[in-house]
């Protein structure tokens, strides 16, 4: 029999951030300096499961607690890492899943709340996994779009809606280049990029951009994000942000500035055609779209969707608790987020049409 045993937090994050590039469901949201920057290293929490002393699965928890009442909760986002080149064996996911509720909802007594980063596919056990364990399961609230990059670049093109592909051809028509890297000085000329566009759209985004730019100092070299701006004539016209670790790479962050805009140059399609191609030439298997929403974001979704991938879902939000008052705590927590996302709304909304209507004065 298989000797199972759990390590909780007795790892630093320099060894941390080597550990977890053995998985191939690696994404960014569950490196160190992601957590310590979203949450603080103090809220941080880290498990790693070993199989007969080999490592099989990891996991970086954020924790909440209540001041004095020690009740809260433990959330994982886009975990636990499972998928190694030794394959992916659901016995291992299991013994993790057990692991999990061990330390943080028996010992701890803490609200255990999982995203896991696995897609929902037809057939899939990894639902009944999770209620095995006594996890109760809700629909995921992520929906994206996956292209699959195992195809050539030719298959891929084809795939695109004619309308997408037409203005692709378009933007490589024209007089448009680019710079790539993980610079400082380029992640500036996306944040240029991207301020503009939110002032344009009055979009409220869910993450700071400004969250990313700090990110990305602190990330390793090997864990850093990758930033492609195309210019006209030396101006930048749009940028992209995005991650290429694991076998789902993923853009973070796209802008168009007013001024691209202006002169019609499609160069989002072109971002995007380029951005593949670089998540290709890495050894990506497929390009996350990074989310869809039809209804809050129609334009958004149907540019997305031209380029002919996959609509898909994870497969579920999973909760587990003991104890009653953390579950009040969680209640109360869900229903304070709600109200201040509606805050936050009314709040960037009111200052956009101030300034809109102060420039008409």
């Amino acid at each position: 029999m298989p000797e199972f045993s759990a390590l909780v937090d007795l790892i630093d994050k320099q060894g941390w951030e080597e550990l977890i590039n053995v998985f191939k469901d690696l994404t960014i949201f569950q490196t160190w300096s992601y957590g310590a920057i979203r949450w603080g290293e103090e809220q941080l929490s880290h498990l790693i499961l070993k199989k007969d002393n080999v490592i099989i699965a990891a996991a970086q928890l954020r924790i909440i607690k209540l001041p004095f009442l020690n009740k809260g909760i433990a959330y994982l986002p886009w975990g636990p890492l499972w998928h190694t080149d030794n394959g992916n064996n659901e016995e291992n996911l299991k013994q993790m899943l057990i692991a999990l509720k061990q330390e943080y909802v028996v010992k701890r007594k803490l609200y255990l709340r999982i995203l896991p980063h696995d897609i929902k596919v037809e057939n899939s056990k990894l639902e009944d996994i999770y209620k095995s364990v006594g996890f109760r399961w809700s629909k995921s609230p992520y929906n994206t779009i996956i292209l699959d990059l195992r195809s050539t670049l030719d298959e891929i093109k084809n795939n695109f809606t004619r309308s997408w592909r037409k203005a692709l051809n378009s933007s490589l028509k024209k007089n448009i280049s680019y710079i790539q890297g993980s610079s400082q000085e380029i992640f500036d000329q996306f944040h240029d990029l991207y301020n503009d566009m939110l002032y344009r759209k009055k979009f409220v985004p869910g993450v700071s951009v400004q969250d990313f730019m700090s990110l990305q100092q602190q990330l390793p070299e090997h864990l850093k994000m990758q930033c492609i701006i195309f210019k006209h004539e030396g101006m930048p016209v749009s940028g992209i942000i995005g991650s290429c670790l694991g076998f789902r790479g993923m853009g973070l962050l796209a802008a168009a500035g007013s001024e691209g805009l202006k002169l019609r140059l499609n160069a989002s399609n072109l971002l995007h055609w380029t951005w593949l191609q670089l998540l290709k030439g890495k050894g990506a298997d497929f390009y996350d779209l990074n989310g869809i929403d039809e209804k809050k974001n129609p334009k958004g979704y149907f540019f997305k969707k031209g380029m002919g991938g996959q609509e898909v879902t994870h497969i579920g939000r999973f909760d587990l608790y003991n104890s009653f008052s953390s579950l009040l705590v969680v209640k109360c927590s869900d229903w304070l987020r709600e109200l201040l996302k509606a805050f936050n709304y009314v709040k960037v909304h009111s200052t956009f049409l101030f300034k809109k209507n102060s420039s008409n004065e």
